[in-house]
């Protein structure tokens, strides 16, 4: 309503009085952590709810190393195998107000985890191309290298798929 607004959001000076509240299943921020970070970009926003968000969802579909933050990654699936897309592109202010993407920009040596949702993988590869990825299955997870990202990448696992939706 306006008018208790200074009550979500964090304190000026230490306080004994929690920023998070976690009960089972249940996170409870007390003040705006996303129109926080929307509003002033702060890496502790960022990383407070990283790790929430780990520890509420310990097996996620997918896993990443060494891609930039600004790197996006999401999961389509078929019915006999799974795409991971990977997207590399850096958004920039021209003008006023319009952000504009120019140029792809180039990951080197990637790696993705696609949680094994599968009964058994038979191959990963690149598409539409149909490079074969070497991969290994580790904790639950099937792994493989990317060498290269120069913009977007796609990577299919097929196989067996188990009824299971996440």
């Amino acid at each position: 309503d306006g008018e208790h607004a200074f009550y979500y959001n964090p304190p000026d000076k230490t306080t004994e009085l929690p920023a998070l509240t976690l009960c089972g299943n249940v996170a409870h921020f007390s003040h705006r952590i996303f129109s926080g970070y929307q509003l002033q970009a702060p890496i502790e926003l960022r990383q407070l709810f990283a790790n929430v968000l780990k520890r509420l969802l310990p097996d996620p579909m997918v896993r990443t190393e060494n891609l930039p933050s600004f790197a996006r990654v999401f999961v389509t699936r078929q019915s006999d195998r799974k795409m991971v897309h990977v997207l590399s592109y850096l958004p920039e202010l021209r003008g006023e107000k319009t952000q504009i993407i120019e140029e792809p920009i180039s990951i080197n040596d990637a790696r993705i985890a696609l949680r094994n949702d599968l009964a058994e993988v038979n191959c990963v590869y690149t598409a539409p191309n149909r490079k074969q990825l070497g991969a290994e299955n580790r904790d639950g997870y099937t792994c493989v290298d990317i060498p290269v990202v120069n913009g977007y990448a796609l990577l299919v696992f097929e196989g067996k798929y188990d009824d299971v939706v996440a």
